[in-house]
C-alpha cells in the first residue's frame, strides 16, 4: 500500500509540474480519424490519472478473483486437517 501511495504521489507531482510549466493556455488535440478532440492539458491529466487508478483497481480485483479458488482449496484442506473437538 505504501508503494502505491508513493507512486500516486510521484504521478501527481509530475502532473502538477506539467500543468505549471505549460501554463493556463495549454491545450491538447487528440486525433482519431474522422474525429478530433480538443481539451485542456489539465483535463487530459485528470482523465489519464482517473484511467490509471481505474486500471489499477481493476487489475487488483482480477487478481483477487483469480486467487479465490486457491484460497478456497487452502481453507478446505485446513478444515480437513484440523481435528474436530466434540
Amino acid at each position: 500500500m505504501k508503494r502505491f501511495l508513493f507512486s500516486l504521489l510521484v504521478l501527481l507531482a509530475v502532473a502538477a509540474v506539467l500543468i505549471v510549466a505549460v501554463g493556463p493556455h495549454g491545450s491538447v488535440s487528440l486525433f482519431w480519424p474522422p474525429y478530433r478532440i480538443d481539451m485542456s492539458l489539465r483535463a487530459l491529466v485528470l482523465v489519464l490519472l482517473a484511467l490509471f487508478v481505474l486500471l489499477h483497481l481493476a487489475l487488483r480485483l482480477l487478481g483477487a478473483l483469480l486467487a479465490l479458488p486457491r484460497r478456497w482449496r487452502q481453507a478446505a484442506s485446513q478444515r480437513q486437517s484440523t481435528p474436530s473437538v466434540s
